[in-house]
């Protein structure tokens, strides 16, 4: 495929750069987890950390969570949920999450993580690429703009966020 059928999807794209701290605890954590199993909305995410105890675990198609952590000078790259689209499912997006540290690590268990999200243009056209649909398949995604995926992705996490 040309590279720009890419590159046209990100040219006013509205991607994001957060710097992310997890801060220590004196008391036991509500949840086994700081950040809540999820997929990336975008199409790209890159991620490095400290190596603070209690980390980033990505989900294996076995159902295992692994734990996932980068050196020093290294990233983490993870595909969102465009990717599947684009590709008609070859390519899945890995859900994700950061672990609470152990209890005798909680007081000292500082994490630090800079997260860059790569985010087609709002009004980018996401629908599987025709290179992507074999023959005698269909697609498995209907065609919609980035913009109205986001806000699909967004809403859907506030309502689960208000339930009991």
């Amino acid at each position: 495929m040309p590279e720009e059928i890419f590159l046209n999807a990100h040219r006013r794209n509205i991607s994001a750069l957060r710097l992310i701290c997890y801060p220590e605890s004196q008391t036991p954590l509500a949840t086994p987890t700081r950040g809540g199993a999820h997929t990336d909305y975008g199409s790209l995410t890159i991620l490095t950390a400290d190596n603070a105890t209690g980390g980033l675990q990505a989900k294996l198609r076995s159902g295992n969570w692994v734990d996932v952590s980068p050196q020093p000078g290294q990233f983490a790259i993870n595909i969102g949920d465009i990717m599947p689209v684009w590709s008609n499912d070859r390519w899945v997006s890995t859900p994700h999450r950061v672990v609470a540290p152990p209890a005798s690590d909680r007081s000292r268990s500082r994490r630090h993580s800079i997260v860059f999200f790569h985010q087609p243009d709002p009004d980018a056209r996401i629908a599987p690429l025709p290179a992507c649909i074999a023959s005698g398949e269909t697609a498995h995604y209907p065609p919609a703009t980035y913009g109205d995926h986001w806000r699909h992705k967004w809403l859907s996490t506030r309502q689960q966020s208000i339930l009991p």
